[in-house]
């Protein structure tokens, strides 16, 4: 059985096209989604149809778990705090229902995952965390999403996979997507990642278009460039924007704070960022 591995999409619907493009020439038995369809990317509601269109079944990861967090009103943060912005204009493009996706999926001896089979958000930046996600796998493999990068991770006989971001690839390798193939065989499993290329540039159009540059326009910049870039600056700037929160005695990030911090940061490409949609 041949199955194909998509994960973080994140709103990156010409990465999910291209993706799908080459998992057919593969003659697949399943393609399926390990989380993250959405979230960051600016075509949420465009990934999630062509999902639908093509009957790829999806599973639960962190970022529609945090949509359901903020449409269920579970965390009060979500509905105030200006470095969530992008999840609230999310939640005007796409339907205001929960997600209802299973966390996990067995096959065999296969556990399909976004990270660890009962929590998507469980960190795996660690062997720490790797080996303690195969702790609370039932099967002696666990295919997973999370990281955006691949990776392989073997102990005492299990195997944890992560398949990689086909939206948010942080392998500096712009223009790149990600995905990988399964092969169950006899005598085991044979893991095959994949690094396609494809046309990256109707991304930034796409933050313009559907609102997020006007809405959002620091946190779309940040998701904007990390999609072009494939190099994680979400993290660095988060870390800057706390510097910048002590350094001003809030107790709070404020929407002050916040601008500041997008005016004293080493962005990757030219421009303040008000002129950066411009």
């Amino acid at each position: 059985m041949r199955i194909v591995c998509i994960s973080d999409i994140h709103g990156n619907l010409p990465a999910l096209e291209a993706v799908l493009r080459h998992a057919r020439t593969l003659s697949p038995d399943l393609i399926c989604s390990l989380g993250d369809q959405i979230g960051f990317g600016p075509q949420p509601r465009e990934v999630l149809a062509l999902l639908e269109r093509e009957e790829i079944p999806c599973l639960l990861g962190n970022h529609e778990l945090r949509q359901n967090d903020y449409l269920l009103r579970r965390d009060p943060a979500l509905e105030t705090d200006v470095n969530f912005a992008i999840v609230r204009h999310i939640q005007t493009l796409i339907e205001d229902k929960p997600f209802r996706l299973p966390r996990s999926h067995q096959i065999e001896e296969i556990t399909f995952a976004h990270a660890a089979p009962d929590d998507p958000v469980t960190h795996l930046d660690t062997p720490n965390d790797l080996e303690r996600a195969l702790a609370r796998t039932p099967t002696r493999y666990l295919v997973c999403g999370h990281q955006h990068m691949q990776l392989a991770y073997h102990l005492d006989g299990r195997s944890l996979h992560i398949v990689g971001s086909a939206g948010m690839p942080e392998n500096a390798l712009p223009g790149t997507a990600q995905f990988t193939q399964v092969d169950i065989v006899r005598g085991g499993v044979q893991v095959t990642p994949y690094t396609i290329t494809y046309d990256a540039s109707p991304i930034r159009d796409a933050f313009v278009r559907n609102g997020f540059a006007q809405a959002c326009p620091i946190m779309s910049r940040l998701c904007c460039e990390a999609m072009l870039y494939h190099r994680n600056i979400l993290s660095p700037f988060f870390h800057h924007a706390a510097r910048v929160q002590k350094q001003r005695g809030e107790a709070t990030l404020t929407l002050e704070c916040w601008r500041a911090a997008a005016d004293t940061f080493t962005w990757l490409t030219d421009g303040t960022w008000t002129d950066y949609w411009k």
